[in-house]
């Protein structure tokens, strides 16, 4: 990308584009590190820990932002697997499609044996 790409873009784009990338990653990063922070305090919050499941009030858990909901779900994940190796977007994807239009009781499995359910009252996140 650097050596084929950004020349590329330079020519026939902005000459400017690689001060430009280079002030939205570090702007990325600044705002990344603020949700994950706000993120960490809202897990410790609201999340109820147990041996090999996380569980969150359902109705408080739909009331976030997306981009929290994600992270927390990421959390969540790491908590109980040690790191979110294998967990793709799609994944994420599956589980905001299980929350906004499957019923109670729904249950979305990921790999390494993390489920995700769906309750009437709860999201459950288990690890097998």
């Amino acid at each position: 990308i650097r050596h084929k790409l950004l020349p590329i873009l330079e020519k026939q784009y902005n000459k400017n584009i690689k001060n430009i990338l280079a002030n939205m990653a570090e702007s990325i990063g600044y705002d990344y590190d603020y949700l994950l922070k706000l993120s960490n305090n809202v897990f410790l919050k609201k999340a109820k820990i147990l041996k090999r499941r996380i569980e969150f009030n359902l109705k408080e858990f739909l009331d976030l932002e997306p981009a929290l909901k994600r992270m927390l779900i990421r959390l969540s994940i790491e908590r109980l697997k040690g790191n979110l190796r294998r967990l793709e977007f799609r994944h994420i994807k599956e589980i905001e499609d299980l929350l906004a239009w499957r019923p109670a009781n729904s249950i979305v499995d990921l790999p390494q044996g993390i489920s995700v359910t769906k309750t009437k009252n709860n999201l459950i996140i288990i690890s097998g």
